[in-house]
């Protein structure tokens, strides 16, 4: 059976004591703990990497799906789970955010899609809380301390901010009008780190090739 990431991570945390987990941009010496993007950053220690963004926007190309990562890597160092909604969000941590992946990455052409990214980046920051509120407090998991492989972006004053919030009443009542609109939704989408620009050039080759099959035929 397939495992996704954060299947992973979350099979660190019922792990026996003992088990080490993997520090920021070191090596694992344990079960494979959250995503650092370690090699990004050694590669953009020399030169940055190179991004393509198009009109609306969004990245394309063939770094496409590594810079999708880091977004989801950088807004969790960057912006605190505390705050209730991204539109909470200091301008002052969306700046820095906007700055460290022009830090790493070939952006300096493209500051007219900084909004485009942080976009994607409080898409990327909801779904991260939003997994930590399931596998971490709400589910048969119930953490009073912060889940060891993500120490490293939050501390255990934030953790239990956050966690007390989920556990509220507000909170609750929130979390169940989610669930009874995604029950009556039968088609869910999985677009994967692609995302749909990546589904758009796979079905505009998909219907030439259609095209083309029923030219010759």
């Amino acid at each position: 059976m397939l495992v996704n990431k954060h299947q992973r991570d979350l099979q660190l945390v019922v792990q026996p004591e003992g088990v080490k987990k993997k520090g920021v941009g070191g090596k694992g010496t344990g079960a494979r703990g959250a995503t650092t993007m370690a090699n990004v950053i050694k590669s953009s220690l020399t030169q940055k990497i190179p991004i393509q963004i198009n009109e609306k926007g969004l990245p394309e190309g063939e770094n496409r799906a590594t810079f999708n990562s880091y977004i989801g890597v950088a807004v969790r160092a960057h912006v605190s789970i505390t705050y209730k909604k991204w539109a909470y969000v200091p301008m002052e941590c969306k700046d820095k955010l906007w700055d460290d992946l022009k830090s790493h990455w070939r952006l300096d052409e493209y500051e007219w899609a900084k909004g485009a990214t942080l976009s994607e980046a409080a898409k990327k920051w909801t779904q991260w809380k939003s997994c930590l509120s399931r596998d971490f407090i709400v589910g048969e998991i119930s953490l009073l301390e912060v889940p060891p492989m993500y120490d490293r972006y939050i501390s255990q004053e934030e953790w239990n901010q956050f966690r007390e919030y989920r556990l509220s009443e507000e909170s609750m009542n929130s979390r169940k009008k989610h669930q009874d609109i995604q029950s009556k939704n039968i088609h869910s989408h999985h677009l994967g780190r692609a995302g749909y620009i990546g589904k758009e050039k796979e079905m505009v080759s998909f219907y030439s090739n259609l095209h083309l099959y029923n030219y010759l035929h």
